[in-house]
């Protein structure tokens, strides 16, 4: 016991040295609040065809449109239209094409005559980045990207080849961009607006690229132009879009979160498992941790991380899973199981850090993997030793009914996770509700199953120790899910703290109402 206290004193020290780099994350994110709304040239062009150029391009720009974004290709001939968006003080945006052929030197040439030293951005419009898959090549065109551009935008949901590399070369200078023509199909002006609020506000996308079919109607543009600017939230300035700072933690604080990733691990696998022998697994994070050092690759500190993730909700389920019927000793225990998750999200988010991750470039993997694990776990867990005959005998009919109306409820919102088509439209007007309430909506995994439902297991669980195990099973999704919302890099450190602090004070809520049903229910 003294051994384990010395341990987590050791780590939580640890951690404190990694500190800074979170608390660079954290102000980068604060300050980065200017966005921008730009139209393609076709969306443009097809707006002008029944009425006045200069009126077109006035109104627009009255109503908040930010720039203009200009294929690459055939440049000269748009020479006029580019002119005209310049006198009206909009921003102009060349949009580059890889397309292998020999001919993209004379694009980049032809982007360079239009910039005439002015530096901005360049859109990326092909998967393939600039001179891939020659690395030389690459290296020419960052160089004269870095000559007369800042850096470039990126379509978020869109997959590049060779991003990886070209952007290193440009200190990952990557504005985030989000296409409203990509994924989700023809929209209503009041989805458009909504899915752009969100895009801002939750996902650190601060450019607004309207491409889709709509757009070429001047009227629907332009009022959605408004309804954008009129509902962001007060944070936000319609401006001009920037990249993310170049930032990364230093060796130092990556290699002491590694050491507390180690330790929190051997802490995790000695609250799990009685025996001893499963200890010697702490040596798997080890060795990666050591490969890490030697090599720098980072896809040995991705799978540390996952590591580290999958080990958080067990580990925080089991010291905690101990069954009573005292609310407050329920209370502490969440609060401890808090605790423990706290610290492995701080493991994870001191290990993957820096500007690489926040502009989407490099991403944490093993998601899937995050959420099947701990379901196996307690799964066997809750099985384990069961017999058959013995469970048949114990449970009574609303034992069977309660856990089936719960299950099938944690059923459908685990099935239709991630799929917008599958959600009724009053859950999205509920959705939207809590988010123009709340500013950030808490997950339905964590407030309304997760949480609620671990609550619930340890109360049963001081006069059914199996079914109170059960219960653990869809009570780990919670936990699971609040790691899991800290491994988007994409969205911002406040905001996710903001939504599951919501999470854990509405799932607390929730559970303890679920703790009085049961009561009334066992009473009757």
């Amino acid at each position: 016991m003294k051994q384990k206290k010395v341990l987590w004193m050791v780590m939580i020290g640890l951690l404190l040295l990694s500190i800074p780099s979170i608390i660079e994350r954290w102000s980068i994110e604060w300050t980065q609040n200017e966005y921008e709304i730009i139209l393609t040239d076709e969306r443009l062009a097809q707006m002008i065809e029944t009425e006045s150029e200069e009126e077109i391009i006035e109104s627009l720009r009255d109503a908040g449109l930010s720039g203009v974004l200009f294929s690459s290709r055939s440049l000269d001939e748009k020479q006029p239209l580019i002119e005209k968006v310049r006198d009206a003080d909009l921003e102009v945006i060349l949009s580059y094409f890889n397309d292998g052929s020999s001919k993209n030197l004379e694009q980049w040439q032809s982007i360079k005559d239009t910039y005439e030293g002015d530096e901005d951005y360049l859109h990326i419009a092909s998967k393939n980045m600039p001179g891939y898959p020659d690395k030389k090549l690459m290296d020419l065109y960052a160089q004269l990207l870095e000559e007369g551009s800042d850096g470039i935008y990126l379509t978020e949901f869109k997959t590049y080849r060779g991003v990886s590399y070209f952007t290193e070369q440009l200190d990952h200078d990557v504005v985030r961009l989000h296409d409203l023509g990509s994924m989700h199909g023809k929209q209503t002006l009041e989805e458009k607006v909504d899915r752009t609020l969100r895009a801002v506000k939750e996902r650190n996308q601060r450019s607004i690229l309207m491409t889709s079919e709509e757009m070429a109607s001047f009227d629907f543009t332009l009022e959605y132009i408004k309804q954008v600017n009129e509902n962001m939230p007060s944070k936000f300035s319609l401006g001009e879009a920037n990249g993310i700072p170049s930032f990364e933690p230093s060796f130092f604080q990556i290699l002491t979160a590694l050491i507390a990733g180690i330790i929190y691990t051997y802490l995790a696998l000695s609250s799990t498992f009685e025996s001893k022998k499963w200890q010697w697994l702490t040596a798997l994070p080890f060795l990666i941790a050591l490969g890490y050092i030697v090599t720098q690759k980072l896809i040995l500190l991705q799978g540390f991380a996952l590591i580290t993730a999958i080990a958080a909700p067990i580990f925080a389920l089991r010291a905690t899973a101990f069954g009573t019927k005292e609310i407050k000793f329920i209370t502490l225990m969440f609060l401890k199981a808090l605790g423990i998750i706290s610290i492995g999200i701080l493991i994870l988010i001191s290990l993957l850090n820096g500007s690489v991750f926040l502009a989407g470039i490099e991403l944490f993997r093993g998601v899937k993997l995050l959420y099947i694990a701990p379901l196996i776990f307690f799964t066997i867990a809750a099985v384990w030793g069961i017999s058959l005959k013995a469970v048949i005998r114990e449970t009574k009919w609303w034992h069977i009914l309660f856990i089936g109306v719960f299950g099938l409820f944690a059923l459908y919102y685990l099935l239709r996770s991630g799929n917008g088509n599958l959600v009724p439209e009053w859950e999205l007007a509920f959705r939207n509700k809590l988010e123009e309430w709340l500013y950030a909506r808490p997950r339905t995994k964590e407030f309304l199953i997760g949480i609620p439902a671990y609550l619930l297991g340890l109360y049963v669980m001081a006069d059914h120790q199996k079914i109170g195990k059960f219960l653990l099973i869809p009570g780990v999704i919670g936990f699971m899910s609040i790691v899991n919302t800290f491994t988007h890099f994409h969205i911002p450190l406040y905001l996710s703290l903001l939504r599951t602090g919501y999470s854990i004070v509405f799932g607390f809520l929730i559970g303890m109402i679920c703790i009085k049903i049961y009561s009334l229910a066992v009473r009757k």
